[in-house]
């Protein structure tokens, strides 16, 4: 992507600050700020970030032409149109950050505040737990949590589009994010032991394993990578190997809607099958989930501490802590 794609009501005005925003981004959205290199994801985001952030800029009645006609009154602006029209909290703060960063870019660092309020500095009359994320699930995520049957929901998938629903059985199976579900190569991730998450597949190219485990559990893996090696030819990812990794990742959303499994309608997502996994694997190791009623008190501290970091490893996070958003916090209030 070079350049925002242009809609017939744009004003020259609009187009050519789509233009200079697209062109900054360009330049440097290609680097994390750690100096690390940014995933094609976060690159093109940034771009759909930014160009939303221009159109709403014009729609407030600000029609500047460049962004060094940026000025703090219009980020409080934006900012404050976001929090009328209800975008979820979590969106905000996603986009409020590629604001700072971008900000930074244009060597205009004083147009944001960048003191520790961040966002709430523009909202003074919100509540003040309104914009922290909860990074610890209070209740289940996942499909079976909620009174789904995934047996239901993967005969379902596979019956709308087989391949979708090859997909979903791996990621229900080995704890796979939606990106690995499209872009894993079955044949050449298949070790026998273990599957193996490497290279652009990963998130941040994160290298991990995820065990083949024994048992019931153990069996559906070896079943859902099966299909997924008939389904593919050697060197052929899970997606739809006509289309682009954004197409796929629409039809994957199409899909998931078809079936239901969106938060308005069912409660749950896609992501919900990561959660499954993550439940599943820790009453494997024999702890209950806090997300299903456990708190770890009837398990010792070194076998709790296996399984969570089990989980962790498998699923890609760094810390148990960050693995905490799939099945709860083991803490327990102080007497």
């Amino acid at each position: 992507m070079s350049f925002p794609r242009y809609v017939d009501t744009d004003t020259y005005a609009l187009r050519k600050l789509l233009r200079g925003t697209a062109e900054v981004i360009n330049k440097h959205g290609r680097t994390r700020v750690n100096g690390a290199t940014a995933s094609e994801r976060t690159f093109r985001q940034t771009h759909e970030v930014m160009a939303a952030f221009s159109r709403r800029l014009h729609r407030l009645g600000f029609f500047i032409e460049d962004t060094a006609s940026l000025r703090e009154k219009h980020i409080r602006a934006v900012v404050r149109s976001w929090y009328e029209d209800r975008i979820a909290a979590k969106t905000m703060q996603n986009q409020y950050s590629r604001l700072k960063i971008f900000s930074g870019w244009i060597g205009k660092t004083d147009i944001i505040n960048r003191e520790r309020k961040g966002i709430s500095h523009y909202l003074p009359e919100a509540q003040a737990d309104y914009f922290r994320v909860k990074a610890i699930a209070e209740q289940s995520k996942s499909w079976s949590g909620n009174g789904l049957d995934p047996k239901d929901i993967l005969q379902q998938a596979l019956a709308g589009d087989y391949r979708h629903g090859v997909m979903l059985s791996m990621g229900l199976t080995f704890g796979l994010r939606k990106k690995e579900m499209l872009l894993l190569k079955p044949w050449k991730a298949d070790k026998g032991e273990y599957l193996e998450i490497a290279d652009n597949v990963a998130k941040n190219g994160r290298y991990r394993i995820i065990p083949i485990e024994q048992g019931e559990l153990g069996r559906a893996q070896r079943t859902a990578l099966d299909l997924a090696k008939g389904m593919c030819k050697k060197a052929e990812p899970m997606g739809w190997p006509e289309m682009t990794l954004k197409q796929a990742e629409n039809r994957y959303f199409y899909r998931m809607k078809q079936l239901g499994l969106t938060k308005a309608n069912l409660g749950v997502t896609g992501h919900g099958s990561r959660a499954e996994y993550a439940e599943v694997t820790l009453m494997l190791e024999g702890v209950v989930p806090p997300t299903l009623g456990g708190d770890g008190a009837r398990v010792s501290a070194h076998l709790r501490e296996a399984a969570v970091t089990k989980v962790a490893q498998a699923l890609g996070h760094n810390d148990t802590h960050t693995s905490g958003a799939y099945y709860g916090s083991f803490a327990r209030p102080q007497a």
